[in-house]
């Protein structure tokens, strides 16, 4: 079956200031990559780097590829490490895949799990 998109969740937020050779590697994977892209991050996560550079590169491809940068959120970034708190609303999910016919791009299949 393979994979139908990717939807990563502030990749390397806490790395990219300091890691030259990971943010080159990200664009490399994002240049690279053939199923749609959806990147998200929160507006006070501990860096806006991988949005903005990844978001460039997902405006370029085109497609189905985007890059939103949500409203901050309520969970502290010291304790939210590993979480997506309000981000994972299936409200939010639901919206954006109707936007953008992800539903299309998924399948009928997966949609229904």
């Amino acid at each position: 079956m393979g994979v139908k998109a990717y939807i990563p969740f502030a990749a390397a937020a806490m790395s990219w200031e300091g890691n030259p050779l990971l943010r080159e590697r990200l664009v490399q994977c994002v240049k690279n990559a053939k199923a749609p892209i959806f990147f998200l991050q929160a507006q006070n996560d501990y860096n806006l780097g991988p949005s903005e550079m990844l978001g460039e590169e997902l405006k370029r491809k085109g497609g189905l590829n985007r890059s939103k940068i949500y409203p901050p959120s309520a969970i502290p970034t010291s304790t939210r490490m590993g979480t997506a708190d309000s981000l994972c609303a299936p409200a939010r999910f639901g919206e954006w895949m109707s936007q953008h016919s992800w539903t299309k791009c998924l399948g009928r299949n997966e949609r229904r799990r």
